[in-house]
């Protein structure tokens, strides 16, 4: 039950103005923190150097998650791929955010204060890590359960409205090409499902008398779109699919977001966070 609970998708924050924002929220937070309850002996010193402290606590602290948030991404791939993300992986990165936010302020707290305290650079640090991580995994849990009962309501309700006139009965016969290392693999558009990238290609899924195929393609998913733009069909609703719409029969939903579910193909192909409102369009027309 603990690795079902674990495992279960989470949203992975994407909007960097959201986050700096909340990286700052939290600097001012930790100032305020430090200010008033006066931790690593800061009681051994006056109040105005309390407060240039807890000021430059603060500065760490946003420092820190500034950074996670917003820099390390870009180096660590883990950290921006948002189909992966999950209930463990939100909690180890807020506890892991905190855990340097204690080390920093701990290291800094011993040279300014200027006494050697084991308190201070070992204990400090451990408490803060005990002390958080009840209420970040009690929030994540909870916060997931919300976000999966709203966002399912929401797919229901795309599902109830969902137009299902298919936009290719007057080009199902037209054949796309597609370059591969054996040639070129002429296939329906009417028989193109969906198609999605990964590190080293883009696969496109088709219907072959009855069976669902992949073709491997060897060109990034923006170049393989360029051969169905044409048709209406197709919408890229996350940055690594495209989804044929008349293959979508209902809509449902995980904390992450909405997921497309296709006639005949046990794939469920997911919706961007932020193309929410422009799937709902999309699906009703």
């Amino acid at each position: 039950m603990f690795n079902k609970i674990a495992n279960t998708p989470y949203p992975l924050l994407q909007n960097k103005l959201i986050k700096a924002g909340i990286g700052l929220s939290w600097g001012i937070f930790v100032t305020f923190i430090l200010f008033f309850l006066k931790p690593l002996d800061l009681d051994s010193i006056n109040m105005t150097e309390v407060l240039s402290f807890a000021i430059k606590g603060g500065v760490i602290t946003a420092g820190i998650l500034l950074f996670n948030a917003l820099a390390l991404p870009e180096f660590f791939v883990p950290l921006r791929n948002e189909m992966e993300w999950t209930i463990k992986k939100e909690v180890l990165f807020i506890l892991w955010n905190v855990l340097l936010i204690a080390i920093f302020v701990a290291i800094y707290s011993f040279f300014y204060v200027g006494e050697y305290n084991l308190y201070n650079i070992l204990l400090f640090p451990i408490i803060s890590i005990f002390a958080t991580a009840p209420f970040v995994i009690t929030y994540v849990v909870l916060n997931e359960k919300i976000l999966n009962k709203t966002l399912n309501k929401e797919a229901d309700a795309i599902s109830n409205s969902l137009n299902y006139k298919k936009r290719l009965t007057n080009q199902q016969d037209e054949l796309v090409e597609f370059k591969t290392p054996d040639g070129v693999k002429k296939i329906k558009v009417i028989d193109i499902i969906f198609l999605s990238e990964t590190k080293k290609y883009v696969a496109v899924y088709f219907f072959n008398n009855g069976l669902m195929n992949e073709l491997k393609l060897k060109m990034s998913l923006k170049d393989a779109r360029e051969e169905l733009r044409k048709y209406t069909a197709f919408y890229r609703c996350q940055k690594k699919w495209v989804v044929n719409l008349d293959y979508v029969v209902s809509v449902s939903a995980n904390a992450r977001g909405y997921l497309l579910n296709l006639k005949n193909c046990s794939i469920r192909v997911p919706v961007s966070r932020s193309l929410t409102n422009e799937i709902t369009n999309r699906l009703a027309k």
